[in-house]
Formats: C-alpha cells, sequence, structure tokens
C-alpha cells in the first residue's frame, strides 16, 4: 500500500510530466491536424504521389506537330510504367489530363480526393486543349522514367526544364503552415524543458539511484506518454487506412508520408529536448536540486509567453482564415459568370533581342490586333477602380471597352442603353441617371481622352441605374482578384474599327490582359508570324486563369482554417500546461492558503493583472494589424486601396470577439475550473 510520503512524493512530480505529456500530446494531435492539412492543400495543387516535374517552356524546334508530341508522351508514360498529369483549372474545378496505367481506373470512373481537395475530373493526356504540351508536367515514376521523358523533349528540341519538389517546405517555409510547424516545434521544446525542470527534485532522486540520462529519460518519457500517446498515434494510423480505403490509396500513402514527417519529427524533438534537458541539470550539485529551489518566476513567464504566443498565432490564422473565407466566398458567387464567359485568351510576351526590337515588335503587334478587332475578335476591357481618381468625387467604377468586349460585358438597363445608343463610329458615354452632383464628368472624359487619345467628343448616353452590371474581366496576378462584376458603372465604348489608342499603350494592355482574343486561332496565326511570333510566349484561356487565382485563394482559405485549429488547439493545450506549472511552482502558498480558509489575495491579483495584459496584448496586436486599413477607409489615403487590399488587410469583428473570448476562456481562474477537483487534489497531495 502507498505511504502519505509516497503520493506526495509522486503528485510533486506530476505539474513537470503533465508538462511534456502536453508536449506529447501537442505533437500527435496538432501534428496530425497540420499533415492532413498540408496533404490536401498539395492535392490542390498536384495529384497525389508526384515526386517529379518538368516544365516545358517551348514548342519542339523540329516542327513535330503537337498532337504527335503528346500521342508520344501518353505511349512513353505506359511502356514505361509511368504517370504524367497536365493540371489545367477551369471555373468550376479543374480537369488533370493525364497518362498512364494507374489512370485508367479515374478516367472511367472518377477520382475521389481527400476532403478539401477540389472536384477533379481525369481525361486522357490526348485531350489536352490545342494539343499545347508547353506545360507543367507531373511526374510519377523511377528516375529512369524521367530522363526518358527528358530525353524525348530534347530530342525533338522542346526547351523545358526540371522543377525543384520539396513537398516537405509546406513544413519550413514562411507560409501559415511552415509558421505553425515552427511553433509547434518550438512549443514541444519549451513545455519539454519546463517539465524536467520542474522534475528536477525526481532526477536528483534518481541521481542518487545511480540513473543515467538515457534511463532517466525512458522514465520521464514513460511516465508522460502513459496510454495516450500510443493510443493517439494508433488512431493516426488508422484514420490514413480508413483515408485510403475511402478515397485512393495515393492519397493515403501521401498523408502517412507527412504523419511520419511531421509527427514523427515532433516527437524526435520531444525526446532530444528531454535529454538535453537531462543534460544541463547533471550540471547542477544534487543538493541544490534536493533542496526543490526552483526559478518560479522564470518558470511562469515562459509559460505565460508560450499561451500569449499561441493565442496571438490563432488571432493571425482567424484574421487570415475570415478575410481569405469572405473573399474566396465572393469569388464562388462569380463562378457561374465566368463559366458562361466565352472563350477569351489574354497574350503572354517574351519580349525581344534589343530595345529596338522591342519597339518594332510592339508597332507591328499592334497592327495585327487592329486588324483583328476591325473582324470583331478582339476584346478590350479596362477596369479603372473609383478610388483611382479621388478628385472626381466618383462613387463608382469606370469600364472602357471597345464595342464586342461591350456587347459581352453589359447587362440590364445599360446594356439596352447600349444597343439603342447610334453605332456609327461614334465614341459612346453612357452613365447612370444617379450620379452625385459632385462628380467632375469634365474631368473623367478628359482623362478618359488622355487614357485612350481621343480626340473628338463623347456622345453621352443616360441609362436608369439599379439592376445593371458591367463584366469587368478581371483576373488578376494573384489570388485577391479585383469583382467580376460591378454595378452601374460610367462605360466608355469605342468603335471595333478605330481603337483610340496608340501603339505603345494597345501593345502594353496586352500584358494587363486588357486586350484579348476570342479565337484561338488567331493566336497560332500571330505565333507564326515572321514579324511578332518571337514576341509571343503564349495564350492563356481567361477564365482558366481567373479558375487558377481563385483557386489559389481556395488553397489558402483552406491552410488558414487549418492554421485556426491548430492555432486553437495550442491556446489550450499551452492553457492547461500553464495550470500544472502554476499548481507546481506556486504550490506551497495555494495549499496552505486553502487549509487555513484564507483567500490567496497576492496570488489572486497577480493572475488578474497578468490575465488583463494577456488581453491587452491580444487587442494591441489587433489594434496595429488594422492601422493601414483605417488610414485607406479614413485618413489621407481614403480610396486609394483596391477592395482585394482592402480585404486582404482588414480586421474583422470575429477577431475582436474572439480574442476577449480566448482571453476568457483560456484564463488561469477557468482553466482550473475544468479542471477542479484535479486542482483541488494537488493542492492537499504535495510534497513540501
Amino acid at each position: 500500500m502507498d505511504t502519505t510520503s509516497d503520493k506526495t512524493r509522486r503528485s510533486g512530480s506530476n505539474s513537470g510530466t503533465a508538462l511534456i505529456r502536453c508536449a506529447l500530446v501537442m505533437a500527435v494531435l496538432v501534428g496530425a491536424v497540420l499533415s492532413y492539412w498540408s496533404s490536401a492543400t498539395l492535392e490542390q495543387v498536384m495529384m497525389p504521389g508526384t515526386n517529379a516535374a518538368i516544365r516545358v517552356q517551348t514548342f519542339a524546334k523540329d516542327g513535330s506537330d503537337p498532337a504527335v508530341i503528346v500521342t508520344d508522351l501518353n505511349d512513353l508514360a505506359r511502356s514505361s510504367g509511368g504517370t504524367i498529369y497536365v493540371n489545367i483549372p477551369h471555373p468550376e474545378g479543374k480537369t488533370v489530363y493525364a497518362a498512364g496505367t494507374r489512370t485508367d481506373d479515374w478516367i472511367a470512373h472518377g477520382y475521389t480526393g481527400i476532403f478539401g481537395s477540389p472536384s477533379i475530373t481525369v481525361a486522357e493526356l490526348s485531350q489536352l486543349p490545342h494539343g499545347d504540351y508547353r506545360q507543367i508536367l507531373e511526374l510519377t515514376g523511377g528516375r529512369d522514367f524521367y530522363g526518358e521523358v527528358s530525353a524525348y523533349l530534347t530530342e525533338h528540341g522542346a526547351q523545358h526544364e526540371f522543377m525543384v519538389f520539396q513537398p516537405w517546405t509546406l513544413f519550413t517555409g514562411a507560409a501559415a503552415l511552415g509558421d505553425l510547424t515552427k511553433l509547434l516545434v518550438g512549443f514541444c521544446v519549451a513545455l519539454c524543458v519546463i517539465g524536467v525542470m520542474l522534475n528536477s527534485h525526481a532526477d536528483a532522486v534518481r541521481r542518487l539511484h545511480g540513473y543515467g540520462i538515457w534511463k532517466s529519460a525512458i522514465h520521464e518519457l514513460k511516465r508522460a506518454a502513459g496510454w495516450a500517446a500510443p493510443i493517439m498515434v494508433a488512431l493516426v494510423v488508422v484514420g490514413t487506412v480508413v483515408l485510403g480505403l475511402s478515397t485512393n490509396v495515393y492519397s493515403a500513402i501521401q498523408l502517412a508520408i507527412f504523419n511520419a514527417l511531421l509527427i514523427g519529427g515532433s516527437l524526435a524533438v520531444c525526446v532530444g529536448s528531454i535529454v538535453l534537458s537531462l543534460v544541463g541539470l547533471r550540471q547542477l550539485s544534487i543538493v541544490s536540486l534536493l533542496a526543490g529551489k526552483l526559478p518560479g518566476k522564470t518558470v511562469l513567464a515562459g509559460v505565460y509567453a508560450i499561451r500569449v504566443g499561441a493565442g496571438v498565432m490563432a488571432l493571425v490564422m482567424l484574421i487570415a482564415a475570415v478575410n481569405h473565407s469572405t473573399e474566396w466566398l465572393r469569388q464562388h458567387s462569380e463562378v457561374q459568370r465566368w463559366a458562361n464567359a466565352g472563350e477569351a485568351y489574354a497574350l503572354e510576351l517574351s519580349g525581344a533581342r534589343s530595345a529596338d526590337d522591342l519597339l518594332a515588335s510592339g508597332r507591328d503587334m499592334a497592327t495585327k490586333l487592329r486588324e483583328i478587332s476591325t473582324e470583331h475578335r478582339l476584346l478590350y476591357a479596362q477596369y479603372n477602380y473609383r478610388g483611382s481618381m479621388p478628385t472626381s468625387g466618383l462613387d463608382r467604377d469606370v469600364m472602357v471597352y471597345n464595342e464586342t468586349a461591350a456587347r459581352q460585358s453589359l447587362s440590364g438597363p445599360l446594356r439596352d442603353a447600349f444597343i439603342n445608343a447610334p453605332h456609327d463610329g461614334q465614341l459612346l458615354w453612357l452613365q447612370p441617371d444617379n450620379l452625385p452632383k459632385e462628380t467632375n464628368i469634365a474631368m473623367l472624359q478628359q482623362l478618359s481622352n488622355e487614357s485612350i487619345q481621343v480626340d473628338g467628343e463623347w456622345e453621352t448616353v443616360i441609362y436608369p441605374a439599379g439592376s445593371s452590371q458591367a463584366f469587368t474581366w478581371e483576373t488578376s496576378f494573384d489570388e485577391w482578384i479585383n469583382p467580376a462584376e460591378t454595378p452601374d458603372p460610367i462605360v466608355a465604348v469605342f468603335p471595333d474599327d478605330n481603337i483610340p489608342v496608340n501603339d505603345r499603350n494597345l501593345t502594353a494592355a496586352l500584358t494587363q490582359s486588357d486586350v484579348m482574343l476570342t479565337d484561338y486561332a488567331d493566336y497560332q496565326r500571330l505565333q507564326s508570324d515572321e514579324q511578332v511570333g518571337s514576341f509571343i510566349r503564349s495564350a492563356d484561356n481567361v477564365a482558366s486563369k481567373w479558375a487558377s487565382n481563385h483557386q489559389q485563394m481556395s488553397r489558402n482559405t483552406w491552410v488558414y482554417l487549418g492554421g485556426f485549429v491548430a492555432g486553437v488547439l495550442l491556446s489550450f493545450i499551452a492553457a492547461l500546461a500553464l495550470l500544472y506549472s502554476c499548481l507546481r511552482v506556486l504550490h506551497q502558498r495555494l495549499r496552505a492558503s486553502y487549509i487555513h480558509g484564507v483567500w490567496p489575495r497576492g496570488i489572486m491579483w497577480g493572475i488578474a493583472g497578468a490575465e488583463i495584459m494577456t488581453l491587452i496584448v491580444y487587442l494591441a496586436f489587433l489594434w496595429n494589424r488594422g492601422a493601414l486599413v483605417r488610414g485607406w477607409t479614413n485618413g489621407p489615403m481614403a480610396g486609394a486601396a483596391e477592395p482585394s487590399l482592402m480585404a486582404l488587410f482588414s480586421v474583422p469583428t470575429a477577431a475582436w470577439w474572439f480574442a476577449v473570448v480566448l482571453s476568457i476562456v483560456l484564463s488561469l481562474p477557468v482553466t482550473a475550473l475544468w479542471l477542479r477537483r484535479y486542482s483541488i487534489n494537488q493542492l492537499i497531495h504535495t510534497r513540501k
């Protein structure tokens, strides 16, 4: 039977053991969450099992038909036992054009990815749009297969390069998952070090009994792990197997690799931290350790810092998750509009060998574009955000179109007004009937004249406001995309056969995707043209380009949601670790107060002050984070930022409420209430 001294001696080291247990649970639980989110994120970018990639930069120099190249790549994949994937996004998901025996079942019966991956349709590589194989070829197989693909492309003169494939950079980079991984490792180290410090008395006793460092480390791990850690690891393994049975085996293998990397790595860090901490303790005298003297303030300050850091990280992830999800929902509401947008291709230019060549190619390109516009196969759509003209008093956006683009872009009474207006080569200026009186129309028209080099007068048409929309054709260079439609805008329209833009600006508009072609054959003719062919690299479907950025927003939203979940878990575990630390460091004063029925005012006032400071830190962080948006909203830069920038940097109301709730729920008194019975037992059964 255990004696009272045995009980008190064991309970005295419970707090340190509890901290180490928190670190182990954190490593497994948070590691599993981050592994799953990382695997799902990677699957949004590329197919599971991909272990190499080749970027094909040019068509074959020997003049081989693209269809022949694609067919040969398909045959090469099947004969070598490898797989080739090409991801092409579209507004409603993405299509993966694949070659290899692995994909036959997916092509026939559909592909099922893990939760969080996009809707994927798998098709034959031979169905690649326009046979344009200048894509990123994702490869699975051995090095021999990669070499065969590279040798084939080299043989036909297709310039290409191997891309560095390092999926583990998700855990080490500067992105959200990388930051959380570093935070997880840092917290595991801190909790293990502090836990060993709190167990210093027990380790001193073990030293008297001849325990070495490794034997003491194994003892600490066994006490801390108990049954919880093995059970959690077993659940992770079972979950991975179930995932493979319900989706596909390659997704399960990828998740298993990520689990091994992150969970295994975090547990290894915990073990290493315990061993190194014990090595440090062995440098101190046994007498001082047996006396039970601990740097109490340092210990509590360290664990408090961990809890505050976890809370700030949760707030960072919440802000990003709310802003990204709000933007994603707005973009997602535009999916159908983009799906119905029709064929339109933005040209990607490759430059020229010299400045003279660049100017000459630009002039020739502008001439070709004017010819295509005359035949009504060119779209000119320029979006001007209202904030870019702050002195005009404008409260809406301005769109500039050629006639073909206007016919495809306008809706409602605005479209009716455009259709009914005279089309005799006149420059049209369409404006809603609810413009503010202070709007400087003359200045707007002057700015438009300067922008598109108009010398004549505008034919002004007034249309009834309230239900009109104009399609902006905005695709952006990243995931923060301006709205696809703008309500009741001012619209300037010029004829297709008279583009009032100088050659330099017209060519520059290509780089901004303001000029698009509606027929892919026009791009092919331009590329084969002796004068401008070397000036053009590719033609990108603008709907596919928008979808790619929209799916990047989806990936970011998914990552930040996972980061928020992981941040909340870290915060709760850190709160428990802080409670255990307080019970250990303050046990004598708390026990004396409890036994004598005296309210420990000094301790409680100190705790209250620390909790108030925690809340102040949270609120100050949010206030500083929102300073930029306040300047764009109310300061001298009011109206200067586009909607996409406002959405990126704004601090949502939910973040303020969450900061208050988090500081209350994770405060020491509330945490003690969760474990009230355990806390009282700790106060009574404790060593001196």
